[in-house]
């Protein structure tokens, strides 16, 4: 083996590669995901001790200054490592399979706030190359539920941010949901509704702020006064969200309807 290979090597080239594999093209919050490592031994030989594999996402992250303002940082939802300590040869290919359940508060990815799977090698004195991967997250079952119930009350998502929390959370962040009605029964009574949600294991807790539609100057006034908004909270039971779209749609036609 050449000092000039090893040196390469060393800093990333003509390195060992690795390549992540999912057994399915879409993955669902709070459920397994499965797949492979696809290994490639480069030029030289090479120590590998263990593969990494991290869910990342990005969240905005405010600045307090004269004006306002924010940046998106990236930020690891989850580390999983997976051993392997063997030593892969120059032409070596190996499979490594894995498995983990991905967390339940993963958010639903946009083309600001993706979700990603960062892939690497740990290896002795060297730069790993990795491999990064965007994934399709499927929202939580419980959250699909909700969704579709919105849905069917005339609702439509115009806009998910992932936002710096200013509270204890299991994430630096929360992932907030605009949705306006687009029809339905509160076409002329709401403006929009924003939603943050948490996903315990027997139940799911909303948090909505209602935005009343001004009818009147009356309404007009408050608008502008930001006195047409409700912040609630909502929580729904694993038992309710289980009955599916139809009963979640009406507690929550009945539970907004208190607030308008």
């Amino acid at each position: 083996m050449s000092l000039f290979k090893k040196m390469m090597a060393s800093v990333g080239i003509g390195a060992t590669k690795i390549d992540t594999v999912l057994d399915s093209e879409n993955v669902v919050a709070g459920a397994e995901v499965t797949g492979h490592f696809e290994i490639k031994g480069g030029n030289v030989e090479q120590e590998i001790d263990k593969v990494y594999l991290n869910v990342m996402t990005k969240y905005e992250k405010t600045v307090e200054d004269e004006e306002e303002s924010s940046y998106r940082v990236d930020y690891k939802l989850q580390v999983i490592d997976i051993p392997v300590e063997r030593t892969v040869n120059s032409g070596d290919e190996l499979s490594i399979p894995f498995s983990f359940i991905l967390d339940a508060q993963t958010p639903i990815p946009t083309e600001n706030f993706p979700v990603w799977l960062d892939a690497g090698l740990d290896i002795k004195n060297a730069i790993d190359p990795g491999d990064k991967d965007m994934i399709a997250v499927v929202p939580h079952p419980y959250m699909q539920v909700v969704l579709g119930a919105l849905e069917k009350l005339g609702f439509v998502l115009t806009e998910v941010v992932n936002e710096e929390a200013d509270f204890d959370w299991k994430h630096p962040f929360v992932q907030e949901l605009e949705l306006k009605p687009q029809g339905g029964v509160f076409v002329n009574s709401l403006d929009e509704l924003e939603l943050l949600y948490n996903i315990l294991d027997d139940r799911l807790k909303l948090w909505i702020e209602v935005d009343r539609r001004a009818t009147n100057l009356l309404g007009v006034f408050a608008e502008a006064m930001d006195l047409d908004e409700s912040e609630v909270l909502l929580e729904i039971a694993q038992e309710d969200l289980e009955q599916g779209v139809d009963h979640i749609a009406e507690m929550i036609k009945n539970f907004i309807e208190k607030f308008i």
